[in-house]
């Protein structure tokens, strides 16, 4: 059985044409996002010949597009959507709508333009739809060259991946209900709607896929039964592929190449993730679960991969019972990283000797004992290690040191039913198997503003956790390419029984603020909303403000803030409910703050 690739058609030239425009006009999007990094290269550069009065700059206009960062919601689509984006969408529906209907925009001779048969338009529209489909290809995946040229990640593409598909499905529809009732019409038989020939029976098969697909893909059934939406995503979206493929063979153009890609993204994805194996896993409660309060558990890993973790980014993680069958670990979950720790196992202080040299010694009395047949990277089983503390102030190594061990950690709170069970099997002390994918996301520029201003609530305080660490740890060195002076951190919580778990992280900051090298000012307001009344915890720590009974009031904070640096650059953070977020990133750009925002929307 052969297969044609018709690339002479109408309908292939309004496909190409149009997956050609788009790809130019992205191009050039990472032309301009790749000349604007070696300007950020050229400031730092400069502060690090001694500059240290050299700042970025915005660049012109930028206030006013920073305007359309305004956030607002979409009901029954998104709580959170910027402007940007709606007019964005917007626009790119319009485009759809303009090739479907004139492309290739060509003068036919004698003639003048002429419109395609209005019959015709279901096959283009298929055309355009498919190629749109091959965009979403793109926008899911991990690993990508994309997301390297562009700056922009896999979580701020997810959401253009949803959109774009449904524009897509749209564009199919047509093709779907004209081509079932010329079916139908031909011999009136109901069968014949569907199974009239092959090309009929494969484009039927196709679209049951496509549909199963979406219908599986509906935020409930994603939310509530992930392993269903998982499995009849990847099923089905292959299903669909290869009957489409089948029904109408220049599919292939438009298919293949982008399926290449995802399976590479994969491969690697496997890779990472099954063969660089997570080691010396731990899973802590450090939080207990109550009736009036969620449960926290704190998994400490180590992993290869995180030698190359950058503060704000995350990872993608499976933990199920040790022996649980191998569909079990596909319920996988974003986790923010709230720390690192890169830790040198060939020092010889004291402390470092709790760190045990290649993990085949242990510690008694004070010394240390030989011990046969333990893992190379058992260190985080001793109980003495259990706390963080340790690991916090040994030294942080350069990541290309081969002797130095990554250990990452990151804190799930107990909000749906996977994570409160996992609060009570780590309260169990149940032996459970880590699975970790990443770290993904974004390589935030934080490090060129002046001031930092951090918005969180609850567990949304992690990815604040990593960026204060970096930005104190690198100032106390003396690193000169970090230009920020002023770090202010907004946190809101219902009891303060969530702040021990973090409490000497807070202690370490105070050290490293007093013994900086480089003037650097931190002040933290923490506001417990469920509490009218309660101790002074942080009487001992400088910077550190403790508020009982009410909520942070965005607006106040960041007028504050604006009023103490009027003329320095601030980049804002928020991490939180939807409500709290829209309200900080809203509150920022009227401001003329530069605002990120870390909500995920798997």
């Amino acid at each position: 059985m052969g297969f044609t690739v018709r690339t002479t058609s109408g309908f292939f030239v309004c496909g190409i044409s149009y997956a050609f425009f788009w790809w130019g006009l992205f191009a050039i999007y990472c032309i301009g996002y790749q000349l604007n990094k070696v300007r950020v290269y050229y400031v730092r550069k400069q502060r690090l010949a001694g500059n240290d009065s050299k700042v970025l700059i915005d660049l012109p206009g930028s206030k006013f597009f920073n305007q359309f960062d305004h956030v607002v919601r979409v009901p029954f689509i998104t709580e959170m959507i910027p402007l940007k984006h709606v007019i964005g969408i917007t626009v790119f529906i319009l485009i759809n709508a303009v090739f479907i209907i004139f492309a290739p925009f060509a003068l036919n001779p004698g003639m003048g333009f002429v419109i395609n048969a209005i019959t015709t338009m279901d096959r283009r529209a298929a055309f355009v739809g498919m190629v749109n489909w091959g965009f979403v290809f793109f926008l899911a995946q991990r690993n990508s060259i994309l997301t390297r040229m562009s700056g922009l990640t896999v979580e701020e593409l997810l959401p253009f991946h949803r959109i774009i598909a449904r524009i897509g499905l749209a564009e199919f529809i047509p093709h779907y209900v004209w081509r079932i009732w010329r079916g139908y019409e031909k011999n009136m038989i109901v069968k014949d709607a569907l199974f009239l020939d092959q090309e009929q029976t494969s484009g039927a098969i196709a679209m049951f896929g496509f549909l199963i697909m979406f219908a599986t893909s509906l935020e409930y059934i994603r939310r509530n039964y992930f392993e269903i939406f998982y499995y009849c995503h990847v099923i089905f979206m292959l299903v669909g592929v290869c009957f489409a493929c089948w029904h109408e063979p220049t599919c292939f153009a438009f298919f293949i190449p982008a399926l290449i890609l995802w399976f590479a993204d994969r491969v690697i994805r496997s890779y990472s993730s099954w063969c660089l194996k997570t080691t010396s896993a731990r899973v802590d409660q450090v939080v207990s679960n109550t009736s009036t309060q969620e449960g926290i558990v704190r998994v400490l890993f180590s992993n290869k991969n995180m030698n190359t973790f950058k503060p704000g980014q995350y990872v993608f993680v499976s933990i199920a019972r040790t022996g649980r069958k191998l569909w079990k670990y596909a319920n996988w979950h974003p986790y923010t990283i709230s720390e690192v720790f890169r830790v040198n196992n060939h020092t010889d202080s004291y402390i470092d000797e709790r760190m045990i040299d290649s993990a085949t010694n242990t510690i008694k009395d004070g010394k240390t004992e030989r011990i046969e047949n333990v893992s190379p990277d058992s260190f985080l089983d001793i109980d003495s290690l259990s706390d963080t503390n340790s690991l916090r102030r040994r030294a942080n190594p350069l990541p290309s040191d081969k002797s130095v061990t990554t250990v990452g950690t990151f804190h799930i709170k107990a909000l749906g039913n996977k994570t409160r069970d996992l609060v009570k099997r780590s309260a169990a002390n149940e032996q459970l198997r880590v699975i970790v994918d990443g770290p993904y996301g974004p390589c935030l520029d934080y490090q060129d503003f002046q001031v930092l201003a951090l918005f969180s609530t609850g567990i949304g305080i992690t990815p604040s956790l990593a960026i204060i660490k970096d930005v104190l740890q690198r100032r106390c060195n003396g690193v000169r390419t970090v230009a920020v002076e002023h770090i202010y951190l907004t946190w809101a919580i219902k009891s303060t029984v969530e702040i021990p778990p973090f409490m000497d992280m807070f202690v370490y900051w105070t050290e490293l603020v007093k013994n900086s090298t480089q003037s650097i000012y931190f002040t933290a307001n923490i506001y417990v909303t469920r509490e009218h009344e309660g101790p002074n915890i942080f009487e001992d720590l400088v910077g550190f403000n403790v508020i009982y009974g009410q909520r942070p009031k965005v607006n106040i904070e960041m007028d504050k803030i604006k009023t103490v640096n009027a003329n320095r650059r601030v980049w804002a953070h928020a991490c939180g409910s939807a409500l709290f977020t829209k309200t900080v990133i809203n509150e920022a750009v009227c401001r003329h703050f530069h605002v990120h925002n870390e909500t995920f929307e798997f």
